[in-house]
C-alpha cells in the first residue's frame, strides 16, 4: 500500500474513534444540564453538583 493509502486508514479510524467517544458522551452532558435546569427551576439551586458549594472560614 502507498503511504497515502496508509495515512487516509488512519485518519478514517482516528476520526471514527473520535465521533464515537463524542456520540457517546453527548447524552451524559444533556442529561446533566437537563437534571440541573429541572433542580434550578424548584428552587433548588446547585443541588445537582456539591462540589460547587462554597465553604466559608470560621469567624466570619
Amino acid at each position: 500500500m502507498k503511504r497515502t493509502t496508509l495515512v487516509g486508514l488512519f485518519d478514517a479510524l482516528a476520526s471514527g474513534f473520535i465521533w464515537m467517544v463524542a456520540m457517546s458522551t453527548l447524552p451524559i452532558v444533556l442529561a446533566r444540564d437537563w437534571l440541573e435546569r429541572r433542580l434550578a427551576a424548584h428552587g433548588k439551586r446547585g443541588a445537582a453538583s456539591n462540589d460547587r458549594d462554597v465553604v466559608l472560614p470560621s469567624g466570619t
